[in-house]
Order: structure tokens, then sequence, then C-alpha cells
């Protein structure tokens, strides 16, 4: 668990001050099971649910960060399963949000693995979303299931097929800008990799 507390002189044009307080938690346990690991994990950052403009309550990132434990792909940016520059996240920086997420890590042989996770994602603070205008029909970000197996074919090249999928929630109901559609599609990815360590 871990708590921030800050202060800001004139943060705005009038020349305000603005007090910071957020606080973040991480639980995570997992345990051998069969030919694998099963694993589970909580991840809690607040929100900024205050209406006053000069306290804000949301936890704060300096920059970009990462989120390995929930084995997410599209939930909260995870750099152990998506190495690339060119990903997106629902949470590229891991604030405002609570996951909860279950998977499995089998190794199927000596070079040949399969993992899966699933993940359920909230907002602390749904009000300061989307900024489209609307209100936010729930706290549920969405449910999210991947799969990614990976064969080693030298002891230092490993190549992996990763495929995700995100049943969005109530968050994003009727947010679409498309006038054609109220809500969005839900987002996937499939992707193949190449790890080779130097």
């Amino acid at each position: 668990m871990a708590m921030q507390a800050g202060h800001q002189k004139q943060f705005n044009a009038n020349g305000s001050s603005r007090q910071f307080h957020g606080w973040a938690a991480n639980l995570a346990a997992k345990m051998p099971i069969g030919p694998g690991t099963a694993k589970t994990a909580f991840l809690f950052t607040s929100g900024n649910n205050s209406t006053d403009a000069s306290h804000y309550k949301g936890w704060v990132t300096s920059s970009i960060n990462t989120y390995n434990e929930g084995g997410m792909m599209i939930l909260t940016r995870n750099q152990a399963n998506s190495p690339g520059s060119t990903d997106t996240y629902l949470r590229r920086n891991v604030t405002n949000v609570a996951l909860a997420s279950l998977g499995y890590d089998a190794n199927l042989t000596d070079k040949l693995y399969l993992n899966t996770n699933l993940g359920f994602g909230w907002t602390p603070a749904s009000h300061q979303e989307l900024g489209v205008g609307t209100q936010n029909s729930s706290d549920f970000i969405g449910t999210e299931i991947n799969v990614e197996t990976g064969y080693k074919v030298y002891s230092n090249l490993t190549l992996k097929a990763q495929a995700a999928y995100l049943m969005l929630g109530g968050l994003y109901k009727d947010t679409a800008t498309n006038d054609a559609t109220k809500d969005p599609e839900n987002p996937y990815t499939m992707r193949l990799l190449a790890s080779y360590a130097f």
C-alpha cells in the first residue's frame, strides 16, 4: 500500500494552491497447480472524486507506468507481455482503476507454454472519465480475457503469439462519437512476437 500527499502553489491563473491526497494498493498471490502456476491479483489506485478544484484525490503518476501482476494486455499497461512501443491500453497511466484478475501459466513441455488471464476493471471515480459530456452508466470498465502461447526455439530466443478481447462495461455506454452507434466497439488485439535475450 502507498499513500501520496503534496501541495502545489499557483496551479491556475488565479494563483490558487492545490492539495494532493491519493493512495494505491496491490495484492498478488500465486500457487503451483498441475503443470503450471495459478495466480490472482488485485490493484487499486484512487481516482479524483473531489468536486473542489483545490483538492485532488487521485493517484498521481509522474510518467507512463506499468502493472504486470494482472497479466492484462488491454486494460492496463503491462511491459512484461507487451514490450512494444505501439501498444494501446485503457490505462496507459495506471491511475483511477480497480483491477481484479485470475490467471494460469502452464508449462506444456520444456519448450512450449500457454498462459491465460481473466481481468475485471472498475473506475473508483467515474465522473472524471471520458469527457464526452454524458453520464457514465456505471463504474465498470469491462472484462478482459487473453491468452499467450510461446515456444523456446533456443535458450535466448522465444516465439510468442498473443490474443486479447475486452468486453466494455457500462462506463462506456452511449459514449461513441459516431452518430450511427451509441456504444463503442469492444477492443481486441492479436500479435506475434519474437523475444531475444542478448
